[in-house]
């Protein structure tokens, strides 16, 4: 997504490309302070969620076919078991020295 002074910049090229007298720039403000990118726990949790949420797909689909199997409580238990599992080894795995 384009920041505000990127979309007001184009817009005085536009004006000035038209004829038109572009309007003064506001005087820039001190840059922003960039976002700090996700921390190992921010990153663990989101990764151990999507793994969950596949394999709690997966494991409905599998449990739907089969009449002697709850599709609902295997696929929470399997997000469960999946997120954990993820998550634990996410966190304490460490970096390799390349």
């Amino acid at each position: 997504m384009a920041s505000k002074d990127e979309i007001d910049r184009l817009l005085a090229e536009a004006d000035t490309a038209l004829g038109n007298r572009p309007a003064p720039l506001a005087k820039q403000a001190a840059p922003a302070a960039a976002e700090r990118p996700p921390g190992k726990f921010e990153t663990s949790v989101k990764a151990a969620a999507i793994s969950g949420g596949v394999a709690a797909a997966l494991v409905c689909a599998a449990f739907a076919a089969l009449p002697f199997f709850g599709a609902i409580s295997g696929a929470a238990g399997a997000f469960v078991a999946t997120f954990f599992i993820i998550f634990g080894q996410r966190l304490t795995r460490k970096k390799r020295k390349q």
